[in-house]
């Protein structure tokens, strides 16, 4: 047990029948002195670890062996942590946290046998202020071992993450924390030897513009299976929602901001070098972003559906309004796009395996950074929805768009019922607001203490239609605060339109002063008469800025054979919240997209394109083999869905999160396995650490690609004879995964296959059994239909041809064509034939 030892005072002694433990202590003209007398009985060696503490740090320690055969193995002073001052940002900027903690040792010997190891240094970040705000830095312990790290090593410790949404300039405060890990549970306890470093991050807020970008293509009438509704009601429905939801939540914060509803289509179908049209904003009416108040409308008109789908044109306009504002450099711009299929018109293309003619089309990736576009792209932040059902939609290309931009939107994957939540819930996580839409919507939600805003927006059939709000708090009564028969309740705003309510509580006014926690409720009343059970996802329930519960995963796109690691962080006023429960539901795809393909192929015979937004090749081979099961591909929806069989995300220090109770909860799912969508749920509830229940949830998707392994595809060379050609091959790859999942049809840009030697050649005439890309080679790439891809290359009986097959950036082994072309080759391929030809004579 430790043995406390002073240079005033009492001076302990301590013996048992192995060792005694005598000292002495007295304050010197040049520093105080302690004298340890230890004599060992026992005839084995013995470590003793002594500490000095209390020195100023200006002063220095001398440690020093007057007898017998005791030695010094290692001197080690207190950890050091530093940081840098931090500049003044904005508002949702990423940033890192950097400083350093380090520490100095003196390795003087090995030590005897049974010497305990140095303890492990390490640093981590915590939020210290304000309480009304949660912006913490991921929660990470960066360590580093004294024993094989060098004298003075030091400890980066940049967590990364972005600042928050704020009203007003804002102060927030961080703490590096620097300590010897003695007791090894990752947190610096009372007893282990701690530094700390303080410093200030500035936070202002910045002017936003957004623009919400509709799909308003043919596809678009199509009903909601169960429903009368079509696709394009719900999204007009949901528009309407997301519009008022602005008004809601940046009313009276950003007096520049600016946002607009944009609709797009081609009315005429086919890729060309004009911009497709019509593409325009449709609200406000004057067709140019407008101020928050100009989105106020009672009804909102986008006009019907009709013709194709360009998708990359929509992208540049949107990009090419948001610069026609002639915003400052600090702007930030956000554009939400929703679309029902894959892109098959336009002038910009925004998939590289979209078939298009040659020349026809230029890249949105290339023309997103062209001029002044550039600028607005640096700080543009892109949220996509594929809406329909599994693999009907161009999946893939929404999630790439989503992670490339330069502030990170997400995907989601959503059904026509589900478009108010899902734009509800893309608004609220760019401008700092969050779901708390209960499982059932007729439950009671919680709201904490410390929260800002909050708004409901109810779905209805009718303007006569009504929704009321009940809320209590303190242990009192519940009491109606919005709706026919209200109290007369302060800090309430209401809006009756034709298809949905809205209310908007501000907090702070509605108790006039410090917000208690307290629980609300919300009643759908037909006509206004006969109240109505609220329909699962006619409900949208959102709150601002306190309890942040942050959803990350550890890769942007995934591919099969790999495993995902989810992370939820949740904080309340940047103090941590433990003892949450994270609860988590999986659908994801029964059946590979490519795989479906590919088996399917031998009955596929594609037909003409026809109607006003025609089905792209890839839509058209899938909508055929489907049939009649126009719900897509199969889902599933397991449970025990993580590797430890539960569906849950811990805290406990044992799923990859680190510590215990720091609010970071983990879980790893290893079973990506199939190419498609994957959709999570996640729905967080607990208590704040000043005991007062809340309640989150939200809604995530990631496209998991086909991971292409060389060894488990095929690949073959079979001689052909062209016209005019003295020599030909056909070069035919078959990519597919470790878990025998094809790559399948209409993935050209994955397959790069060159030579050597020779030349490669177009196919004349197309092939009826695939879709023909066009190369940079002046030759063509075949998909098939069935998964395989080929291409043909000419070259003359002196060549050696050598074809190298990259998929994905992986490489094949290399392919010689003609192992007896060449100069040298030939003589020897010659002599040998030669010699066979004697053998058999």
């Amino acid at each position: 047990m430790p043995i406390a030892l002073s240079t005033t005072g009492p001076i302990p002694t301590d013996s048992n029948a192995t060792r005694s433990v005598d000292s002495s202590g007295a304050p010197g003209g040049g520093g105080s002195v302690v004298v340890v007398t230890i004599s060992a009985t026992n005839m084995f060696h013995t470590t003793w670890l002594l500490r000095a503490g209390g020195i100023i740090p200006t002063e220095t320690a001398q440690f020093q062996v007057n007898a017998g055969d005791a030695g010094i193995t290692r001197i080690l002073a207190d950890p050091v942590a530093a940081a840098p001052a931090l500049a003044p940002l904005l508002e949702k900027t990423p940033i890192s946290l950097t400083g350093s903690a380090n520490y100095t040792t003196v390795p003087l010997g090995v030590g005897p046998a049974g010497t305990p190891a140095p303890p492990i240094l390490r640093a981590r970040w915590s939020q210290t202020t304000p309480a009304m705000i949660s912006a913490p830095p991921p929660s990470t312990a960066f360590s580093a071992t004294i024993a094989t790290a060098p004298v003075n090593a030091t400890i980066t410790a940049s967590p990364a993450f972005v600042a928050p949404g704020v009203y007003g300039p804002l102060d927030i405060g961080y703490r590096l924390t620097a300590f010897y890990d003695e007791i090894p549970n990752m947190t610096p306890d009372p007893s282990e030897p701690v530094a700390t470093a303080d410093v200030t991050l500035p936070v202002t807020p910045r002017t936003q513009h957004m623009l919400l970008v509709v799909d308003r293509s043919g596809s678009m009438l199509a009903n909601m299976p169960g429903t009368s509704l079509t696709r394009w009601e719900f999204a007009r429905q949901a528009a309407h929602v997301w519009a008022d939801l602005w008004i809601a939540l940046r009313g009276n914060i950003g007096t520049n901001d600016s946002a607009g509803i944009m609709i797009f289509e081609a009315s005429i179908c086919g890729w060309r070098s004009e911009p497709a049209g019509p593409i325009k904003i449709d609200l406000p009416v004057s067709g140019d972003l407008g101020a928050v108040a100009e989105l106020e409308t009672q009804t909102l008109d986008l006009g019907v559906p009709g013709g194709c789908t360009p998708i990359g044109d929509a992208l540049i306009a949107a990009i090419d309004k948001f610069g026609d504002i002639n915003g400052s450099a600090d702007d930030r711009y956000v554009i939400m796009l929703m679309t029902d299929g894959i892109e098959n018109s336009g002038s910009v293309v925004v998939e590289d395996d979209s078939p298009v003619p040659s020349n026809a089309t230029a890249t949105f990736d290339s023309q997103r950074r062209i001029g002044g576009r550039d600028a607005v792209n640096r700080r543009l932040a892109i949220y996509t929805v594929g809406l329909g059902p599994l693999a009907t939609v161009q999946d893939s290309a929404l999630q790439d768009l989503a992670a490339t931009a330069s502030s990170r939107g997400f995907y989601r994957a959503a059904q026509a019922n589900e478009l108010m939540l899902t734009f509800g819930e893309m608004l609220g996580n760019a401008i700092e607001s969050e779901n708390i839409t209960p499982v059932n919507p007729s439950h009671t939600i919680p709201v904490s203490t410390n929260e800002h805003r909050l708004v409901f927006a109810l779905r209805w059939k009718s303007i006569n239609d009504r929704m009321k709000v009940f809320r209590s708090f303190g242990g009192g009564a519940e009491q109606q605060v919005a709706g026919p028969g209200a109290i007369g309740a302060t800090g309430i705003i209401e809006h009756q339109r034709a298809n949905h309510g809205i209310a908007t509580v501000d907090l702070s006014a509605h108790f006039t002063g410090d917000v208690p926690p307290s629980t609300w409720r919300v009643e759908y009343w037909e006509n206004g008469v006969t109240q109505k059970p609220i329909a699962t996802g006619d409900l949208l329930a959102l709150v601002d800025l306190f309890v942040k519960a942050d959803i990350r995963f550890d890769r942007d796109c995934y591919s099969t054979g790999q495993r995902a690691l989810l992370t939820c962080q949740i904080a309340a006023g940047g103090e941590p919240v433990a003892g949450a429960r994270v609860f988590v539901e999986l659908a994801r795809p029964g059946e590979g997209l490519g795989t479906f393909l590919a088996a399917g192929a031998a009955d596929y015979k594609p037909g003409r394109p026809s109607g006003p937004d025609p089905l792209a090749p890839q839509a058209a081979m899938l909508s055929t083999l489907l049939g009649e099961h126009s719900g897509g591909l199969p889902v599933t929806r397991p449970t025990g869905v993580f590797w430890d069989g539960t569906d849950q995300l811990w805290d406990d220090g044992r799923h990859l999160e680190g510590i215990r109770d720091d609010g970071t909860y983990t879980n790893c799912y290893d079973n990506l396995n199939t190419e498609g969508t994957y959709t999570w749920r996640f729905t967080i509830s607990g208590s704040t650490p000043d005991g007062n229940p809340f309640f989150r949830a939200a809604t995530r998707s990631f496209w998991v690609s086909v991971g292409v392994e060389p060894a488990s595809s095929n690949v073959e060379l079979r001689p052909v004879n062209i016209d005019g050609e003295r020599r030909a091959v056909m070069i035919t790859v078959t990519p597919m995964d470790a878990q025998g999942g094809w790559l399948g049809p209409f993935r050209a840009s994955d397959v790069v296959i060159t030579s050597t030697d020779g030349r490669f050649l177009p196919f004349t005439p197309p092939p009826p059994d695939g879709v023909v890309y066009p190369q940079r080679d002046m030759g063509e790439l075949l998909s098939h239909y069935d998964g395989r891809y080929t291409r043909i290359l000419a070259y003359n009986s002196s060549d050696n041809p050598v074809v190298s097959i990259t998929v994905q950036g992986k490489e094949f082994p290399d392919r010689t064509v003609n192992p007896c072309g060449g100069r040298w080759w030939g003589w020897v391929c010659r002599l040998w034939r030669w010699f066979r030809q004697l053998i058999r004579t």
